[in-house]
């Protein structure tokens, strides 16, 4: 099978991607056992209530994972490949909440095929998850 190719111009500066998501206690539940992080601030009412958050709060790897899925699926797309990435971690988000999750191309390099974005989640309209992505268009 002959892989399909990206035309890189067909992509541009300022271009986004955006959407929202609930979080469930299920998916959080799952990504736990999943990634074998059962930390009880994700998992147990009672442990994050005495805690600093006083909620239970989302795995930051869950959310980040959600970036992924925009880069494999959408922007760029199928075939797409993340080479680097930096991500910071601004505050908390909570479990049964709802995030707006945002890529944005911030440099193109035509010549390597490498796209750069700039991503970001928010969490009542402030940013929870900041960071860059560089991708390898196939």
């Amino acid at each position: 099978m002959k892989k399909k190719l990206f035309d890189i111009n067909n992509f541009h500066i300022g271009q986004k991607y955006e959407f929202v998501k609930f979080i469930s206690s299920d998916e959080v539940i799952q990504f736990s056992k999943l990634s074998g992080d059962t930390n009880p601030i994700h998992t147990d009412e009672i442990y994050a209530e005495n805690s600093r958050y006083k909620k239970r709060i989302v795995h930051g790897t869950l959310i980040i994972s959600y970036f992924s899925k925009v880069f494999g699926m959408s922007l760029p797309g199928n075939g797409c490949t993340i080479a680097e990435q930096n991500i910071y971690y601004k505050r908390p988000v909570y479990v049964n909440s709802e995030v707006k999750i945002i890529v944005e191309i911030s440099k193109i390099d035509l010549e390597k095929r490498n796209l750069y974005f700039n991503n970001i989640c928010l969490f009542n309209n402030k940013i929870a998850v900041d960071g860059s992505t560089k991708i390898f268009l196939p």
